[in-house]
């Protein structure tokens, strides 16, 4: 009976930590890849971002978001983390208790890792899952790091951030090999059963006929 007090005190603990924040932004110039680079952004940062309001007029983007994280919102290391970006916060200001960010999306360009046929890349651990520039490849090979399950979640998009192919699997698998759909440009990398479990990072590289 004592336990399960205990455990009832925690869970009021751990939702009374959690910190909701609000957000409205105005992209000129947005689009699906900008909504993308801020919501990796926020998740980064530690922050679950809910969609309230989406509205999309002639490339100018508003949205309002609501975020649940547990540490407060730092404005600052966002418009820093978005200008890696090429994303411009124009103006910001709290506002009635909603922080207001005016974006310039004109000259947005994901900074993420790119797979070549000369280059790979070996990841850090991620809490988010991982994502690639691989319009200069033409197959992918992905390795899981050594003894731990990994539980392919992958997709590959175009340009316009659709989905050309994916492939989600709950068995688990230590390497996985794939050609490329044409138009490829951007490569997801997740696990099925959350990024958490994975310990270490993973090797992404160009794949070859011999490997």
């Amino acid at each position: 009976m004592k336990l399960l007090f205990w455990v009832a005190v925690m869970s009021v603990s751990l939702t009374a930590a959690e910190i909701k924040t609000h957000l409205h932004l105005h992209i000129m110039q947005g689009g699906l890849l900008c909504t993308k680079i801020i919501h990796t952004t926020l998740a980064k940062m530690g922050f679950k971002a809910n969609v309230n309001r989406y509205r999309n007029q002639d490339g100018t983007v508003d949205m309002d978001l609501l975020l649940n994280g547990r540490k407060p919102y730092d404005p600052k290391l966002f418009a820093e983390m978005l200008r890696e970006h090429q994303i411009v916060v124009e103006k910001g200001q709290l506002q009635n208790k909603q922080w207001m960010f005016t974006l310039d999306a004109s000259n947005t360009v994901w900074n993420i890792p790119a797979i070549s046929e000369d280059e790979g890349a070996q990841m850090e651990r991620s809490l988010v899952p991982y994502w690639f520039q691989v319009n200069k490849a033409h197959a992918i090979s992905i390795e899981a790091p050594y003894g731990i399950k990994w539980y392919p979640d992958v997709a590959v998009l175009d340009a316009n951030m659709q989905v050309l192919a994916s492939y989600r699997e709950f068995k688990d698998e230590d390497r996985l090999v794939f050609e490329l759909p044409q138009n490829s440009m951007y490569l997801k990398v997740s696990n099925a059963s959350g990024m958490k479990i994975l310990k270490e990072g993973m090797w992404v590289d160009h794949a070859t006929d011999e490997r």
